[in-house]
């Protein structure tokens, strides 16, 4: 120790190789703990590239192109019938359909009278009951983009329609 109490790494004889020996494993501790937080990020798939795991073929719903909506206008408008109360109710959609392709789009636009048709069908046959739950209109939204799925599919043999998304939605 020195006099103001510091303490002294260099031991005469052999300070130079004590000073590098110090560097030394300082180094050696360093890069074992660089190497294992690598293997521990490479073990937990941090470090690991999506596409040489196989991530993205694994996940077909990851987005490849920009969501693209077209809106099926006018509102659908149907009448249906309340068992409860034996009465008729009147429902007011409106509708958005969404792909990432402009081709869907495009076959959306040309067989827009089937789908139209399928669609008030769909809707028609709808329980008053069901409907009036979040859970009712979860299941009629994707009861509507298999429609549509289904007559693109018929009409062109492609389908494509990822969502069917409600605008607007009045009972009464």
């Amino acid at each position: 120790m020195t006099q103001s109490g510091e303490l002294d790494l260099e031991v005469k004889g052999g300070g130079t190789s004590k000073k590098t020996l110090i560097i030394l494993i300082s180094t050696i501790v360093m890069l074992v703990v660089a190497i294992a937080v690598g293997v521990v990020l490479f073990l937990t798939g941090a470090l690991t590239p999506k596409a040489a795991t196989g991530e993205a073929a694994a996940n077909p719903k990851a987005p490849q192109h920009p969501a693209i909506y077209h809106s099926l206008d006018p509102a659908f408008v149907v009448n249906f019938y309340r068992q409860s109360q034996q009465q008729v109710r009147f429902l007011q959609v409106k509708m958005e359909a969404m792909a990432r392709d402009s081709e869907i789009i495009e076959a959306i636009k040309t067989h827009t009278p089937a789908i139209r048709n399928n669609l008030l069908l769909l809707l028609s046959h709808q329980d008053y009951e069901t409907i009036h739950t979040v859970e009712g209109k979860g299941q009629l939204r994707e009861a509507a983009r298999d429609e549509i799925n289904q007559v693109l599919e018929d009409q062109a043999g492609i389908k494509g329609v990822e969502a069917v998304y409600f605008t607007s939605f009045i009972m009464q």
